[in-house]
């Protein structure tokens, strides 16, 4: 049937565009940090060298070379005054120079002069006699006799006095404190250009270093 022309024409809207949504940015991606990288070698190395270490001061200790040989301040405390002097001795100086005055043990010891191709009858044709000037001096609170204790080392051998030429040392006499004395000393030896050295010898000396032996001092003076 024929529409109506009266009726209005009913026109359909226009069609629209698709609407395409927004792209969305992504967002960036940061790496997470990576763990620092251990040094196995260097570790190893540290580790290593203080080992060594450990075991030389250990061995070191063990050795004596950070040990100490002196008393501790209450064995010092506890040492009579015998063992005082003792430690005394054994701390001084043992081996004098040529010109230098001596201290021998409690007593300094200067010589004078050193002559020598003396004899007498008793001497050998490979032997000569040694007179040696000197001047004692006790320098202790206490007495002393050593004169005749004075020996001669010529290259490693040790002579005793002669007893020729030898003049006021053979007083039998001790030195008083503060007291000294010149005299003469005469060693017979066997001729020797060798050098020569004076020698007093301390035996028996407490020994706080080792407490069980007894010590042997020893002190020379060159010529």
């Amino acid at each position: 049937m024929d529409q109506d022309q009266n009726t209005p024409q009913v026109t359909p809207p226009p069609a629209q565009a698709p609407i395409t949504p927004p792209t969305a940015t992504p967002a960036p991606i940061t790496p997470a940090p990576l763990p620092p990288k251990s040094n196995k070698k260097l570790s190893l190395i540290i580790a290593g060298v203080s080992v060594l270490v450990g075991i030389g001061f250990t061995i070191l200790t063990f050795s004596g070379v950070f040990s100490s040989d002196k008393p501790t301040v209450s064995e010092e405390v506890n040492e009579s005054p015998s063992q005082v002097r003792a430690r005394a001795l054994i701390d001084s100086k043992k081996d004098f120079a040529q010109g230098e005055t001596a201290r021998f043990a409690y007593v300094d010891v200067k010589v004078n002069s050193v002559a020598d191709n003396y004899t007498d009858a008793k001497t050998k044709d490979t032997e000569e006699i040694i007179v040696v000037n000197v001047t004692i001096t006790n320098k202790d609170a206490n007495s002393h006799y050593m004169q005749s204790d004075l020996k001669l080392k010529v290259n490693g051998t040790v002579y005793g006095q002669a007893g020729t030429y030898t003049d006021a040392l053979k007083s039998d006499r001790a030195l008083q404190p503060g007291e000294s004395f010149t005299g003469t000393i005469g060693f017979r030896i066997k001729k020797s250009d060798a050098l020569m050295a004076l020698q007093y010898t301390e035996e028996d000396v407490y020994n706080y270093k080792n407490k069980e032996n007894a010590a042997r001092l020893v002190w020379t003076l060159k010529l």
